[in-house]
């Protein structure tokens, strides 16, 4: 390539655009074409031409694992004006020479573009296909990531949710245990107030007891006193009949004497009537009191007895010894 380069003239401004152009970046065939063309040989050049863009896109293609290499163009920069007048007859001599060569190379160079452009649509194709698979892998890890996404939206979801039922679940808990403890202290305080009430119940069951007890022992006693008061009745009836027949024996009561029994004490109707009422209250208020009315009565009827036998005994003495109711 170097030597084909060297063969064709330059235009005037050639020599200033390939000072400022980048080495990596050469100027297109197009651009450095001559502008008399009667000693081109079209052909080689049309073929230079087509070559071109293959060059470019050689050299533009990125490196792959299937082409590492990379296609690169060697430049020379073209001779001074000044040398060129001096060189033009020489050039002219080996021009038909250079036609000849040039055209050998040109056939070698279109062979060696078919090859480039076979290689290169084969790599093309090979990236296309890589292309295509890296495409539909992308897609599947799209979708996948996507499937992701989802999962972790929804996961987020149910812990969230499942949170929230943990939360409800705690306060159940706590209000259950207010509830229990509530219970416990309404069963204590119900076994409490059972205490008290059979506590209670049996104190009434006592006291009903002792109530039917004392209901018999008044019972008993009463018939005790029904019995005490018949037997006082008959001694009294028996006493009565007593002073009776002694009082009938001493007619005379004209003789005035200090009888001895006005010393013994003499109770009227009046007090014994009032004496039996006190002994009757005081029964009323309790049972232990007829125990006492009875024996009152008792001491009572003693007492009567007492005072027949004393009168009695002196109305005896006073009519056999002092001779009281004789004329």
């Amino acid at each position: 390539m170097p030597e084909n380069n060297r063969s064709y003239a330059d235009p005037p401004d050639h020599h200033n655009t390939s000072s400022s152009s980048s080495p990596t970046q050469p100027p297109s065939f197009s651009d450095t074409a001559p502008v008399n063309s009667g000693n081109v040989d079209r052909v080689l050049f049309k073929n230079l031409v087509e070559m071109v863009p293959l060059v470019e896109s050689l050299m533009d293609r990125r490196a792959s694992s299937s082409y590492s290499r990379r296609a690169s163009m060697a430049y020379t920069p073209a001779p001074s004006q000044s040398r060129k007048g001096g060189e033009l007859s020489g050039r002219k001599t080996i021009q038909t020479a250079s036609i000849r060569k040039r055209r050998d190379n040109g056939d070698n160079e279109v062979d060696d573009s078919d090859g480039f452009s076979a290689i290169s649509s084969k790599d093309g194709q090979k990236d296309k296909d890589e292309v295509i698979t890296l495409l539909q892998e992308v897609n599947d890890l799209r979708k996948k990531l996507l499937e992701k996404e989802e999962a972790l939206k929804s996961a987020e979801d149910l812990l969230n949710q499942m949170s929230t039922t943990y939360a409800s679940l705690e306060e159940l808990r706590s209000q259950v245990a207010e509830k229990d403890s509530l219970v416990k202290t309404s069963n204590l305080e119900l076994y409490n107030v059972k205490i008290k009430l059979a506590e209670k119940q049996a104190a009434l069951e006592k006291l009903v007891w002792e109530i039917k007890m004392s209901s018999r022992k008044i019972e008993e006693l009463e018939g005790s006193l029904i019995s005490k008061d018949l037997e006082v009745n008959a001694l009294m009836q028996l006493f009565e009949e007593i002073a009776e027949k002694n009082s009938a024996g001493c007619p005379d009561y004209s003789i005035t004497y200090n009888d001895p029994i006005d010393q013994y004490p003499f109770e009227t109707a009046d007090e014994i009537q009032m004496s039996e009422m006190e002994e009757a209250r005081l029964l009323r208020q309790g049972s232990g009191f007829k125990l006492l009315y009875s024996d009152s009565i008792v001491l009572r009827c003693l007492h009567s007895a007492n005072r027949i036998v004393s009168l009695q005994s002196f109305s005896i003495c006073s009519s056999g010894v002092f001779g009281f109711g004789k004329e």
